[in-house]
């Protein structure tokens, strides 16, 4: 049986972000099973429909027990936030716009990321092989949780893949302070037994997530992943997200992900740059 080892903390007195300390309790120990589960739950209680929340609740869970803490649970109240404000549609069925060949055009309707990558995925194994490749992109949907999730499983079908997506502006360019770029995660994987080849991973120096993490955990972070909104190199988690992450190996990264961008914004036909909200 799968499980995930949990740390709870507590806080005896109201702290400022860069402040907190916080006490950490015993570890508990809760099934994967479960804990799917009682994210399902959540995600139903905020109107959610079974099979999409059981799917979103997979993908969270499944980040989670490989160590991607930045795009496990910690995403579930936002995502419940955002159903609440009416900017994600939890019924929506994603929809394919134009297919061409191997190529599919899919608008997700703004449902859940998840739901909308799940369908490319299908779309895209299918087309593969019956043309021998297969490339699909989705324009109008939200955050889909860690791509792995997705490369992984066209993998264990014995299909190499990649993907990559734009996101909302955070990450400053090569030597600039504001951010202008998002964190742009490509993912790649290749079939292999037992287990596929998985690369995974942002063009960011860091996930914004796992700042997010360190913010609330009273934790700071390593200097060299974000600057302050002056330009400044911070270890404080509160002041980078007020001000951009760095790109992952200065301009490389910063290279790679422009190519995404034209890729995923511009070839693609979806939002781009500051187009592209929070999710």
């Amino acid at each position: 049986m799968q499980v995930l080892k949990c740390f709870g903390h507590r806080q005896k007195r109201s702290m400022k972000p860069s402040e907190k300390r916080p006490v950490t309790s015993r570890p508990v120990t809760i099934p994967l099973g479960e804990l799917t589960q009682l994210a399902e739950a959540a995600l139903l209680h905020a109107g959610v429909p079974s099979p999409t929340a059981n799917h979103v609740a997979d993908v969270l869970v499944d980040a989670e027990a490989r160590g991607i803490a930045s795009h496990g649970l910690v995403r579930l109240p936002g995502y419940i936030a955002r159903v609440a404000a009416g900017l994600v549609d939890p019924v929506a069925v994603p929809q394919s716009l134009r297919t061409d060949r191997a190529c599919i055009l899919i608008d997700g309707k703004n449902a859940f990321g998840a739901i909308a990558a799940t369908m490319a995925s299908e779309m895209v194994m299918e087309h593969a092989r019956r043309f021998g490749i297969g490339w699909a992109t989705v324009v109008h949907s939200n955050h889909l949780g860690a791509i792995g999730y997705y490369v992984r499983r066209l993998a264990d079908q014995g299909l190499c893949t990649m993907m990559w997506s734009n996101a909302a502006p955070s990450v400053a360019a090569h030597q600039g302070n504001r951010p202008i770029l998002g964190t742009n995660p490509i993912a790649m994987a290749a079939p292999r037994k037992p287990n596929p080849i998985v690369l995974d991973m942002a063009t960011s120096a860091v996930a914004r997530g796992r700042i997010r993490r360190a913010l609330a955990e009273g934790r700071a972070i390593p200097d060299n992943w974000a600057v302050t909104a002056d330009g400044h190199d911070t270890t404080d988690p509160a002041s980078a997200l007020a001000g951009a992450l760095l790109p992952l190996g200065g301009a490389k990264g910063s290279g790679l992900s422009v190519c995404i961008e034209l890729l995923s914004g511009g070839l693609g036909g979806g939002a781009r740059l500051d187009r592209v909200f929070e999710t």
